[in-house]
């Protein structure tokens, strides 16, 4: 698949996952930012929906980034196969405040058959 066709296909994906009345709705103002095989960064600017009490980025929302984005990646490699999330380790530094925008990239590396 080429550069641009992956592109698009990961574009249509995160669209279609976002779009929809489902869980992954929060990342609705998530975008596509670039891509390759098996790498993808995403950038969303955090608003009030995704922030916790302390008025920062939730931890279940940082969750969901990285168990959507991490997906996506795996659907719009050759092998075109979805993952199911076993085990994340997510580090974070001094939260931001509402608004912010944050950027994140994602590669897929390794993969167990």
């Amino acid at each position: 698949m080429s550069a641009t066709a992956r592109f698009s296909l990961l574009k249509q994906i995160a669209e279609r996952c976002t779009k929809n009345s489902g869980f992954e709705s929060i990342l609705k103002q998530i975008r596509v930012v670039s891509s390759g095989n098996g790498t993808c960064t995403c950038e969303m600017t955090v608003t009030e929906e995704h922030q916790n009490r302390g008025g920062t980025l939730h931890g279940g929302c940082t969750a969901t980034l990285v168990d959507a984005v991490s997906t996506w990646v795996l659907m719009a490699t050759d092998e075109n196969i979805a993952g199911v999330s076993v085990n994340m380790d997510i580090s974070k530094q001094l939260p931001g405040k509402i608004p912010v925008q944050i950027s994140s990239t994602r590669t897929n590396s390794e993969q167990e058959v």
